[in-house]
C-alpha cells in the first residue's frame, strides 16, 4: 500500500519508522494471509486491485473537494484543470482496470470455472464472482480514511492537493500491472502462483518505503493558497 505516503512530511526518525512498520505490516498481512491456507495468491492480487479502485474513488473525491475550492477562490485555470482531470480520469483509470482483470485472472486456482470471452467485461465479471469486493472494498476505504484523519491531526497533511491523490492512485495502478505481467511471467515458469503475489507485496513494500523515505528526508513545501 502507497496509502497517501505522498503527504506524510519531516516529523522525526520515529514517526518515519512508525510509519514505514505500519505500511510493511498491510503488505504482508494479505501474504501471511496465502502461507496459513487463509487466501489464494489470486486473492492478494485481487485485494490490492479492489485497494487500486479505492485509490481511484478518494482521488476522484479530493479532486471535486479541489474543484469546489478553486471556484470559491475564483481560480479558474486551477478549476479547469481539476473539472477536465475529473472528466477524463474514470474513463482513462477505468479502462486500465478493466484491463488489469486479464492478468488477474489468470492467478485463479485451476479447476476455477471458465467462462466464454463474450466481451470485454467478462474478466473483470469474473474476477468479482471470486472476492467479496464490496466488503474489501469499505474495508481498504476505511483504512485509507483512517490515515488521512491520522495525519490531518499530525499536522502531515496540508490541504485538499489533488495532483497527489491522482499521482498516487496511478502509481498504484502501475504496480499492480506491472507486477500482475512480471509476476504472471514468473508463476508460469515455477508453476508456482504464490510468487507472483509475492513479487507484488515486494515491489508494494520498496515503492512505498521508498516514497516515505523521499518525504521524510525532503518534506514537500506547503500548498500556496
Amino acid at each position: 500500500m502507497i496509502g497517501g505516503s505522498s503527504e506524510i512530511v519531516n516529523a522525526g526518525a520515529e514517526d518515519f519508522r512508525r510509519n514505514a512498520f505500519v505500511v510493511a505490516l498491510f503488505n504482508f498481512f494479505p501474504l501471511v494471509l496465502v502461507l496459513t491456507g487463509e487466501w489464494r495468491p489470486f486473492d492478494v492480487m485481487a485485494f490490492y486491485w479492489v485497494e487500486v479502485i479505492a485509490a481511484g474513488v478518494l482521488a476522484l473525491v479530493r479532486l471535486c473537494l479541489s474543484l469546489l475550492r478553486d471556484i470559491g477562490a475564483k481560480k479558474w485555470g486551477a478549476a479547469i484543470s481539476d473539472a477536465v482531470t475529473l472528466i477524463a480520469m474514470p474513463v482513462h483509470f477505468g479502462f486500465f482496470i478493466v484491463m488489469t482483470c486479464f492478468l488477474l485472472g489468470s492467478f485463479l486456482p485451476e479447476g476455477t470455472p471458465s467462462r466464454k470471452l463474450t466481451g470485454p467485461l467478462v474478466p473483470m465479471d469474473v474476477v468479482l464472482e471470486n472476492i467479496d469486493f464490496w466488503k474489501w472494498f469499505l474495508a481498504v476505504t476505511a483504512w485509507e480514511a483512517a490515515l488521512f484523519v491520522y495525519r490531518s491531526l499530525q499536522g502531515a497533511v496540508r490541504g485538499f492537493i489533488a495532483s497527489s491523490a491522482v499521482a498516487d492512485a496511478y502509481a498504484r495502478l502501475f504496480i499492480l500491472f506491472g507486477s500482475g505481467f512480471f509476476g504472471l511471467l514468473l508463476a508460469m515458469a515455477s508453476d508456482e502462483r504464490i510468487l507472483g503475489a509475492a513479487l507484488l507485496v515486494a515491489v508494494k513494500t520498496l515503492v512505498s518505503h521508498g516514497i516515505l523515505y523521499a518525504k521524510h528526508k525532503y518534506p514537500p513545501a506547503p500548498e500556496q493558497a
